[in-house]
Parts: structure tokens; sequence; C-alpha cells
């Protein structure tokens, strides 16, 4: 998935025809073209169980959230994954997406998404090599994307190979470049799926590795997870008077008979008209970062 690999409909129907792999292709979703769905008896069934015909030669490939995202059906798969209770092989549909923001776009060769970020050496070193990444003696880490002809970069303020029990060092900037010319690209160049493979491993070393012990802020991909689970959740106990809005969630008609804001993001929640504020204690707030409206 992460490879954007493709697979003839001729080999999916051996892979099926195995008891063992059957159930793994059967939950998991596949694209050709604008089209999607689950792989079934030589169809390609998509979430509204339209049924697409496929020819015996033809390519699919294993969905990733940015091609669910551009056919505009990617919570739609989320709520077939959640009603029908799916159990797929590997984390697919609920995938983080990171796109390209508008900071991003206007710097245009890097981003500062992640920058003064501090964290912890050896925990993110030992990450990020699971990840495919590798240390470089003046580089910093770099993951190279060899059918791309990319490789990205992570700076920090600090070296990878010492141990950094003074300080710890501090994400700056991460770049992307031609491998073969090493000139800086756009990030409007850089794929989708790359750019958002990249981010993902990032994010994770800030959550995983921070100095901190937690990322005392949630991505906004986090962010439209959590939306997606409570928006599913909401329609099980046929609940009414919650509104879903940018960052949080409306309850009406509460204690008291009062409104309350819950910031998705941190769990916080917002009495209205009183401007008191209660916190729901996490293990960020735990280890020392409070939550404040």
């Amino acid at each position: 998935m992460e490879r954007g690999d493709e697979f003839e409909v001729g080999e999916l129907k051996a892979l099926c025809s195995n008891p063992v792999l059957a159930p793994i292709i059967r939950n998991l979703v596949l694209v050709r073209g604008e089209q999607s769905g689950f792989f079934h008896e030589g169809l390609l069934i998509n979430y509204r169980n339209e049924a697409y015909s496929l020819c015996p030669d033809e390519r699919l490939k294993i969905a990733h959230p940015v091609d669910l995202h551009r056919l505009g059906a990617w919570s739609n798969y989320q709520r077939e994954l959640f009603h029908h209770r799916r159990i797929q092989p590997f984390k697919q549909v609920f995938r983080e997406l990171y796109l390209p923001n508008s900071d991003e776009l206007k710097e245009q060769t890097l981003s500062r998404r992640y920058a003064g970020h501090q964290i912890q050496p050896r925990k993110a070193a030992a990450l990020l090599k699971s990840r495919g990444w590798l240390a470089a003696y003046e580089e910093g880490l770099q993951k190279v994307y060899y059918k791309e002809d990319i490789v990205a970069t992570i700076y920090a303020m600090a070296g990878w190979f010492s141990p950094s029990e003074v300080e710890a060092p501090t994400i700056e900037i991460i770049r992307f470049e031609d491998r073969k010319t090493g000139k800086p690209l756009y990030i409007s160049q850089v794929p989708k799926l790359v750019f958002s493979e990249v981010m993902r491993d990032v994010d994770l070393v800030v959550s995983v590795s921070h100095v901190g012990g937690v990322d005392p802020e949630a991505s906004l991909s986090t962010i439209e997870i959590r939306k997606v689970i409570l928006e599913e959740l909401l329609k099980l106990l046929k609940l009414e008077n919650v509104l879903l809005t940018a960052n949080h969630a409306k309850v009406r008609g509460g204690v008291m008979g009062n409104t309350q804001f819950i910031w998705v993001v941190a769990l916080c929640i917002k009495w209205e008209p009183a401007l008191s504020t209660y916190c729901l204690y996490t293990p960020a707030t735990e280890a020392g970062y409070f939550c404040r409206l």
C-alpha cells in the first residue's frame, strides 16, 4: 500500500483461492482508476454495494487514504468497516492522512510543520529506522523512494549519533529532494502518498519520542479520525443533541440545560453561557501539559 504496488485480477483470484489469504484480501479496499471497492469473486464491490466487472488482465492497487480522499469515499469506507465490523489485516482505511497545508505550499520547498518539537534521539532513531529511514552524518535522517526518485530529509539542531544528554535535538524542517540531481522539490511536486507517509512517520516520532513523554498537540489527521469515530458512535447511540464542528462537539441540553462544547483535541469542556473551563485529565495533562480554552 505504501509503495503503490498493483496486482492483476488473476493474481488476486489465485490469492483468494488460499483459505488463509482469502479473508485478508476480502477486507482490503482496492482501487481501479475512479472506482474502488472490495474484491469478491472477480468483482469490485464498493460501499454502495455496486459491483464492477473486471477483466483478467486488469490491475488493481491497494487503496491508500490518499486515493480514497481523492475519490471522496474515505469516510464512506470508514463507515462501512465500522458498521459491518470488518477487520483489516493492517491499518488501511483508518490510516492517518497528511496533506500539504497552505504554509507548506507557500514555503514551496520545505515544511516547518513540526519545527520546535524536541525529541529523544535514541527513540526517534530506532523508530525511524524501523520505517526505512537511514541516518546520515551530514544530512540527518533520510528516507529514499527509489521508484519516485525522491529523498526525504529531517533536519534537526543536534546530531543523531550523540547521546544528547545536555539538550534534546529539536526538529527544524523537512525537505524533499530529487534523488539524482539533489535539487529541492516543491511540496506541490511531491506525490501525495509520499508526502503523507513521510509526515506520518515524523508525527509518530513526535508523538512517541517527545521529550515530555507525549506530544502536547494533536495533528489534524488525528482530529479527523476522532471525529469520524465519534460521528459513527453517535449514530449507533442514536444521540441527536450533539453537533460536530471543526474541532468541537456541541452538546445541547446537558447538565442544568446548558450547552457544552467539548474540544476534540484535549477533551476540554466549556459551558455556555458560563466561562468556566473543565478538564478531563488525559495522559498529556498528567505529564505536565494543561488544557486551556
